[in-house]
């Protein structure tokens, strides 16, 4: 690579970190300060450096709604180290909003801003967008330093079926990089669009000189070693076009490259700055690295953390024939407390050791912002395979370690690794003990993973026949409930009961009001109404013959007395209408559906019959039937002296029954013209239910 004396107008230099968690631990009196202690130190490294620009990978917060403490934490950090006077050397080439989130672009180029030292940042599974108290857009604690203009957020995808990647175009001088990221997204739907062909990358053009890019992809996602096939992200999934991989979300330090097995391309996993979890990768020496681009040609550098607080990790075996510890001892317990005492105090003074040999020469600023919290106290995990032997209190053993260990309630790790079958065999011949010396001549198999989360769990009790959900779906719960745990979303659960709640709802309804619509439509005298002047009297035959009757539903009194006298009213003197058609306003609702139980229904089906009979001329042969001979009346219990008046009143109101009764008592028309009538009725009708890195080579 050229000297960087002669050449440095178009050297790009990129100081990469990953997975800063910021705010972890911060209400711990000891280890409080320390995600921002290592975070400063990578920003006083690249303002010594000289970089042109930093790139994180994801996880800059620790949680997914950060605390006011750890954002004025934050807000500090970055105001003391990315704003200054200093000139920005990168020009950026893209169309801005489509890459980078907000609505002002890079935040160098702002004039109401002076950025000294440019920060590029894509979101990490802890600190992802979500929606909040019914909010439309999704957002996440990225967007608060977007649009404070301390951070250029890119990598954020809103389709979740389908990803199209466009690049950030940069360049000094003769330099150009064409920088890619893809925020978190679920493992397993990132997994399935990328075998679908649903990940799509952006190119520049052959005008924009392609070929002359250097391609950096920027991820946080989980690697395929050692997971399950649909849960993480395989190297041959990656376009073999790309130069640097930069890889977070694993905590794993590997400083060095990587060269893929798939591909052209070379994979950078600088791992976590700060400690999450007690487990032995996370015990690996921390590190940042420097990418130096000079036209075609790239080299990368690692430096590592020195602001960190000391760790070690070691397993151990009770059944190991050194510590010669018998499980029929009645002094055991205390025996094993010797032995892990010893070992525990081996570790912490290694980890002390560790850390005052890093920083024995320190060269950071005496004024900086934030310290380590008594370094002297360590961190120490011990892994305890306790096969043939019982546990000791762990909240005991680590309270005579409060003054030297960092983590005191969670030293020890006990396990019990699984029986082969020659150590149940060994086991039946003989003792405890010689079951243990057994096991040792016999190779050890690999420990399970200790990690096991809830959601799985619960998604796995789910999947049984016996328990599987009919409302929600398992997926959508398992999302929920992650949600709710990991990212403290208190209304997870609930929004997701309320949106499928809301989804049967509308199912429901678009279901029910074709089939409302239907059954206001079965009686054939509205059939022929709405038809009027289309249909003969042969389909009126098909509309009334159905499978199966509909009973009668008597109408309001007064509504039917009403109609009864408006009809009377409208008939001449020589033809009466119940004679001529064969029936009146009784005979038409009897044929209504019992579903109209409602007045204005009964109203509308009436109207409708009225309009129906109109379509009947005054010629047509309808053969009349005999109607039975009027109900006798019911004899009242006791007869009253009446007047005159009320006399009149009662012969005219026997009149009117008798009329009506006879009315009720005649036969339906045979509309079919032979044989008896068949009753007319219609079903309702049922409601009808309604990536690939080579498919775009050009800008969208």
């Amino acid at each position: 690579m050229p000297s960087e004396e002669s050449d440095d107008r178009h050297v790009l230099r990129i100081l990469i970190s990953t997975d800063n968690h910021l705010g972890f631990q911060e209400k711990d009196p000891v280890r409080g300060n320390d995600s921002f202690a290592a975070f400063e130190e990578v920003l006083i490294a690249a303002k010594n450096k000289g970089v042109d620009m930093v790139l994180l990978g994801g996880d800059v917060f620790h949680d997914n709604k950060p605390s006011r403490a750890t954002l004025h934490n934050t807000f500090k950090l970055l105001r003391t180290y990315s704003l200054g006077p200093e000139p920005v050397r990168i020009q950026s080439l893209s169309r801005l909003p489509a890459v980078v989130a907000g609505e002002r672009g890079l935040n160098y180029e702002d004039p109401n801003f002076s950025v000294g030292l440019p920060i590029f940042s894509i979101h990490g599974n802890h600190d992802d967008p979500t929606r909040d108290g019914g909010s439309s857009e999704a957002l996440s604690a990225l967007d608060l330093l977007s649009t404070t203009n301390f951070v250029n957020y890119f990598g954020k995808h809103d389709k979740v079926d389908d990803v199209c990647v466009q690049p950030l175009l940069l360049r000094k001088g003769s330099t150009k990089i064409a920088l890619y990221g893809i925020g978190n997204i679920r493992d397993e739907r990132l997994n399935r669009m990328w075998v679908n062909q649903k990940v799509k990358f952006v190119r520049p053009t052959e005008e924009e000189g392609r070929d002359s890019y250097i391609n950096i992809l920027v991820l946080h996602q989980n690697r395929a070693e050692g997971r399950g096939r649909k849960n993480a992200i395989y190297e041959s999934m990656i376009p073999g076009w790309f130069d640097v991989v930069i890889w977070g979300h694993e905590h794993e330090s590997i400083p060095s490259f990587q060269e893929s097995l798939h591909g052209q391309f070379r994979i950078l996993q600088p791992g976590s700055t700060v400690a999450t979890s007690l487990v032995t990768g996370e015990a690996q020496p921390k590190h940042f690295c420097l990418l130096e681009v000079h036209g075609e040609q790239f080299r990368m550098q690692n430096f590592p953390l020195r602001n960190v607080r000391g760790f070690r990790a070691d397993e151990l075996r009770l059944d190991d024939e050194d510590f010669g510890l018998d499980a029929e001892d009645a002094r055991i317990e205390t025996r094993i407390e010797e032995v892990l005492e010893e070992r525990v105090e081996t570790l912490a003074e290694e980890a002390f050791r560790s850390y005052e040999e890093a920083n024995s020469d320190s060269p950071f600023p005496p004024n900086r912002l934030f310290r380590i919290h008594q370094p002297q106290l360590v961190l120490v995990r011990l892994k305890v395979d306790r096969q043939g032997f019982s546990t000791i209190n762990s909240q005991r053993f680590g309270a005579r370690f409060v003054d030297r260990i960092a983590n005191p309630s969670d030293i020890l790790l006990f396990h019990q690794r699984r029986k082969s079958a020659q150590d149940r065999s060994a086991g039946q011949g003989g003792g405890r003990r010689s079951q243990a010396r057994g096991a040792l001549s016999q190779p050890i198999a690999p420990d399970e993973l200790d990690e096991i989360q809830v959601t799985d769990l619960v998604a796995q009790e789910l999947m049984a026949a016996d328990r599987k959900l009919r409302l929600l779906k398992e997926e959508d719960l398992k999302n929920a409930l992650e949600s709710y745990v990991q990212k403290q979303q208190t209304s997870a659960i609930a929004d997701l009961v309320q949106d499928c709640l809301k989804e049967t709802q509308r199912q429901m309804g678009s279901s029910a009001r074709p089939a409302a619509a239907s059954s206001r439509g079965v009686p054939a005298a509205t059939e022929v109404a709405t038809e009027r002047g289309r249909r003969s009297s042969s389909e009126v035959e098909v509309l009334s013959d159905v499978e199966e009757p509909i009973r009668a539903v008597a109408p309001p009194p007064q509504k039917s007395a009403r109609r009864g006298r408006q009809a009377a009213a409208s008939q001449p003197a020589s033809r009466p209408a119940a004679k001529k058609r064969g029936r009146t306003g009784g005979g038409t609702q009897s044929r209504l559906p019992t579903s109209l139980d409602r007045d204005s229904d009964v109203e509308e089906i009436d109207v409708a019959a009225e309009d129906a009979d109109d379509l009947f001329d005054e010629d047509d042969e309808i053969e009349d039937q005999p109607s039975p001979p009027p109900r006798a009346k019911r004899p009242r219990a006791s007869a009253l002296p009446k007047t005159k008046k009320q006399s009149q009143l009662a012969t005219t109101s026997s009149t009117s029954s008798s009329t009506a009764s006879a009315s009720r008592g005649r036969a339906m028309p045979n509309w079919g013209g032979s044989g008896a009538s068949k009753p007319s009725s219609r079903k309702p009708r049922s409601a009808t239910g309604g990536g690939s890195s080579h498919a775009a080579d050009d800008w969208a």
